[in-house]
């Protein structure tokens, strides 16, 4: 009977449902898709570089004479054990600021907000206040700068720059005008507890617990950005704002704590370099909030919003670093230091541009 023969073609064939799938075909090997992975990691990129740049004035910087430090004047104990505490400031700065660029802001007001939150600890305990209730005056200050920050740009629409940068004038302002009608606070003043955090020497090393607390919130702050769903929210606000806030992402409550985040890691770091250095003075962080940035978007962080780590603005803090200290050990002046620097910031800003046009396909 043709009809009978005929009707099976009339059908869409229900032998063959969907197209196998072929995952052998599509998908490099273990080997390959590892190697891959990890290339793409920037952390691992600016890690290689780190390397680098240390093998470099390790080379550059082996004794010539007797007493020349080894392994190297760059390698020295004594010269790491500098690095380590010179750094931990820009450390914790880095943690609240990488998360303030993801989202697909800045903030420069991170020094004054230093200056300020190291001065009001100061004061609470010149007051006789308990340790631990200075410290939380301290951070709540920050915070407050934070918050104001953060409403001013998420409720009001006002650029990051003109907010960020009136926080930096009026903050850096009141430390000044402290410290010009009270004078700065000494040493004397202070408890031996807060003094011993930055003063105590452990292994041989003054500062220790400096450098513990600082390692301490950048491991926080990179398992929390990287882990914490609510905190995760900031990488969809800065790569795309309109579709976070169409999944219902609450983009002005978001974006402000942020700025309070950013604020109490600031006060945190001004806390523990008045602990290091015995008082609060109105130069303390000045000049630092560019150089965070900068250090942020070497590690990886994009200026667009939507990419960084914390572990990758940390590096890019050692990276940095270890450029000045070895130029300073090879005897190049300060200003060819500024030089240098510059030149691999514009450098790392473009491969981030370029790599961010390859992303979106243009």
């Amino acid at each position: 009977m043709p009809d009978d023969k005929d009707a099976p073609d009339n059908h869409p064939q229900p032998e063959q449902p969907a197209q196998p799938p072929q995952p052998e075909a599509a998908q490099p090997e273990g080997a390959r898709l590892f190697l891959l992975n990890v290339a793409r990691l920037r952390e691992f990129v600016t890690f290689l570089i780190v390397v680098v740049v240390v093998l470099v004035f390790h080379f550059k910087t082996l004794p010539q004479k007797p007493t020349d430090p080894l392994p190297s004047i760059f390698l020295s104990s004594g010269s790491i054990k500098a690095m380590l505490v010179g750094i931990s400031s820009e450390a914790i700065l880095v943690v609240g600021m990488v998360i303030v660029i993801v989202g697909g802001g800045f903030d420069i007001s991170v020094g004054s907000v230093l200056a300020l939150g190291g001065l009001v600890t100061v004061q609470a305990l010149k007051a006789h206040l308990p340790l631990p209730v200075a410290i939380a005056f301290g951070l709540l200050t920050g915070a407050l700068c934070g918050l104001i920050s953060g409403l001013l740009i998420s409720r009001l629409g006002m650029s990051p720059l003109i907010a960020t940068l009136g926080m930096m004038m009026a903050a850096r302002g009141l430390v000044t005008v402290h410290i010009n009608t009270y004078g700065a606070a000494s040493s004397d003043d202070l408890p031996a507890s807060f003094l011993n955090i930055g003063s105590a020497k452990v292994f041989d090393m003054q500062g220790f617990w400096i450098v513990v607390l600082s390692l301490a919130v950048v491991l926080v702050g990179d398992v929390l950005l990287r882990n914490l769903r609510w905190l995760r929210q900031v990488y969809y606000l800065g790569g795309n704002e309109r579709a976070a806030a169409l999944s219902g992402i609450n983009i002005a409550r978001v974006r402000t704590v942020t700025y309070v985040l950013c604020g109490m890691t600031a006060a945190f770091a001004g806390i523990l370099n008045s602990a290091r250095f015995g008082t609060a003075t109105y130069e303390a962080g000045m000049g630092l909030e560019l150089q965070v940035i900068a250090e942020c978007v070497i590690g990886g962080a994009s200026l667009i919003g939507g990419q960084g780590t914390v572990i990758g603005a940390f590096l890019g803090v050692v990276l940095l670093n270890c450029i000045k200290n070895g130029l300073t050990d090879l005897g190049i002046g300060p200003e060819w230091q500024y030089v240098i620097v510059g030149v691999g910031l514009i450098f790392f800003v473009t491969v981030d541009l370029v790599l961010a046009k390859r992303r979106r396909g243009q």
